[in-house]
């Protein structure tokens, strides 16, 4: 079995995507922020989130993660953790130029 397929790869691109798909969340990035970065301003937003680029597979993950969240907080608007910031337009900029955030 190579290493790409076992389970422990499996694994640690699904903990991988939670934690990019939570830093997203609270940097106000949705999906939409997301969907058509390059290569380059993806491997940037992944290392901000954990210090490693993610693979392709990773980034499907994160995408279905930040879906799931994003309706969840709608179907919840009262509850704490539906709250989140609004990535300005200069902030989406700024992370996909390598920029890091206060």
């Amino acid at each position: 079995m190579d290493w790409k397929n076992n389970p422990n790869a499996a694994r640690n691109r699904l903990d991988k995507a939670k934690a990019i798909a939570a830093w997203c969340w609270n940097q106000g990035l949705t999906w939409e922020h997301l969907e058509y970065s390059t290569d380059t301003e993806w491997s940037r937003i992944a290392r901000h989130a954990v210090s490693r680029t993610a693979s392709d597979q990773t980034r499907l993950l994160v995408q279905s993660h930040l879906l799931i969240k994003e309706a969840w907080a709608a179907a919840n608007p009262d509850h704490p953790q539906a709250a989140r910031a609004v990535a300005t337009p200069d902030a989406v900029a700024r992370l996909k130029a390598g920029a890091r955030t206060p």
